[in-house]
């Protein structure tokens, strides 16, 4: 492609001195624009090589007067913002001089520094450790994770590295009360409450005999060592259910209990702990006045997949049956760790050990494990929550897609 040329200054001028229309000449010159040609017919009549312009303008004139009125109108606007800004710089003038004046009007400020006690008492505060949604004996290998014996001893003992890590950090600032532990159910996984179950889970055999040894030596044992009072409340969850659905005894004939009573059993040598047994699918408790109930939370279904929503509805209902309001519904089962406070009610959905799988999925729930721990203090039931994630020193999940080669 030929570049374009540039019509000299001279041939123009020759073009315009030989009475030539500037719509003919761009035919054969389109580079040239009206404006140039404009500023030329002009010095031309300025050094007086063309007579002044007589006649009267024509339809091929027209180009020309459309681009000199549109420069015209642009300068014009022009004009008129620089004006406009103009007026805004001596407003700004006028305002910053007043601004000034005030100011220098205003007494010298004077802020006293705070005087921080070099020593102050710590804080009193406990510690509510909701183990729920174990699955000691879930064995899982789907593409969104694996799950079994050795993965779980893996994570308690994380666990128990991590809470004995932050524990000394808190004793630093606080004094630590004691520590409520709540085994919150689905301790085990049970192998009889869906079908192929006995493919996905651990016998029993294993999971009340190296579970409850793993949890009381790896995990309350570190524990008890850095706080001195701990109380343990137990509760059934539908995992740990013998036979279907209401077919025996909702607590006294559940395995998560079994598993609560062995740990026990594992623990009576250690000072400290107090165990209280119970025959209730819920535990109520109290720490500076604050009321806690704890349930597992098979009682709600997730309602617009949204567990903690479900949940709130839940408190509402259950504190109408008992005619007694508490401050904060602890729960799990559905896997999905959240917080949510309503008003002054606080509502705490724990998350599981055994993280995402492939039935949770199905049902866009779940996530990574993870484990809570709540302190609480003399101030409010829930001044912060830790959350762990139990599996950061594992491979991440991956999930590759497909590549698809289209155009063959």
């Amino acid at each position: 492609m030929e570049s374009l040329q540039i019509t000299a200054k001279s041939t123009i001028e020759a073009a315009i001195l030989e009475g030539m229309l500037w719509d003919d000449f761009r035919k054969d010159h389109p580079d040239v624009k009206a404006r140039r040609w404009k500023d030329l017919t002009y010095y031309l009549r300025k050094d007086g090589k063309l007579p002044p312009a007589v006649r009267t303008k024509t339809i091929k004139d027209l180009p020309i007067v459309i681009e000199d009125e549109r420069e015209k109108s642009e300068l014009k606007q022009a004009k008129a913002l620089i004006n406009k800004l103009k007026s805004a710089l001596v407003e700004m003038a006028d305002v910053s001089g007043m601004l000034k004046e005030g100011i220098e009007k205003l007494p010298q400020l004077e802020v006293p520094q705070p005087k921080l006690p070099v020593s102050h008492p710590k804080l009193r505060a406990s510690l509510i450790l909701p183990l729920y949604d174990l699955h000691i004996g879930h064995v899982t290998n789907g593409p969104l994770g694996t799950f079994g014996k050795d993965t779980f001893i893996s994570r308690c003992n994380t666990l128990a590295e991590d809470l004995v890590r932050e524990i000394r950090t808190l004793s630093k600032t606080r004094q630590i009360d004691r520590l409520v532990i709540i085994f919150g159910g689905d301790l085990i996984e049970g192998r009889t409450i869906y079908a192929g179950q006995m493919k996905e889970s651990t016998p029993l055999q294993y999971q009340l005999t190296v579970g409850p040894e793993v949890i009381a030596r790896n995990l309350i044992y570190p524990l008890a060592k850095e706080i001195g009072d701990i109380d343990i409340f137990c509760l059934p969850g539908n995992h740990g259910r013998i036979g279907d659905r209401n077919e025996f005894e909702k607590v006294a004939d559940n395995l998560d209990m079994v598993f609560c009573h062995i740990v026990k059993l594992r623990c009576e040598h250690l000072p400290g702990i107090t165990w209280h047994d119970s025959d209730n699918w819920f535990s109520c408790f109290s720490l500076y006045g604050y009321s806690y109930f704890a349930v597992h939370g098979d009682g709600f279904k997730s309602w617009g997949a949204s567990p903690a929503t479900s949940a709130m509805r839940y408190k509402d209902k259950i504190q109408d049956v008992i005619n007694n309001r508490f401050d904060v519904l602890l729960a799990g089962h559905h896997h999905t760790p959240s917080d949510v406070s309503k008003g002054f009610s606080k509502i705490c959905m724990m998350g599981n050990w055994s993280g995402t799988s492939d039935y949770a999925a199905g049902m866009a729930l779940g996530g990574p494990p993870s484990q809570k721990l709540i302190l609480a203090d003399e101030t409010a039931p829930m001044l912060a929550v830790y959350e762990f994630m139990l599996a950061r020193k594992e491979a991440p999940i991956k999930v590759e897609p497909i590549e698809i080669i289209t155009g063959r």
